[in-house]
């Protein structure tokens, strides 16, 4: 099955690398999608976003790890933004305007750049698996 995938991945000219049972695809953009081949004809299909990449920085996580923690950097940016602005003398209507930008920002953001990642490694991972499908109908 393996031999299979790793031919197809050469005819589409995709880049990837070969470890033991694994092969790990780069998708662009600090993306990966990694296929283990375990024992009795199982795959097993995850996706990890490696350091410096748009959503998650210099962290090497899964998608769902960065869903969490962009969650928890925007309350944390916005709890900071209004501990700055009430020192400083700002009204409280001036504060909540510009909290809820900064928090509009924030989210636009993550989730243009979560859907993107979530899109592309979807797509990926089902071509993989009709490849494989369809392979084993043959």
């Amino acid at each position: 099955m393996k031999e299979k995938v790793i031919t197809k991945l050469n005819r589409y000219k995709i880049n990837y690398k070969e470890s033991g049972k694994s092969v790990v695809i780069n998708l662009g953009l600090n993306q990966e999608i990694i296929i283990l081949f375990l024992d009795n004809e199982k795959i097993k299909i995850t996706d990890k976003l490696r350091g410096w990449n748009l959503l998650s920085g210099m962290l090497e996580v899964s998608l769902k790890k960065v869903m969490i923690l962009q969650f928890i950097f925007v309350v944390i940016t916005c709890a900071l933004l209004f501990i700055i602005l009430y020192y400083t003398g700002f009204d409280f209507n001036t504060m909540l305007n510009i909290i809820t930008l900064v928090a509009i920002f924030n989210w636009g953001y993550v989730i243009y750049w979560t859907n993107y990642y979530h899109v592309k490694a979807e797509n990926f991972k089902s071509m993989v698996m009709n490849w494989i499908e369809n392979d084993l109908i043959k």
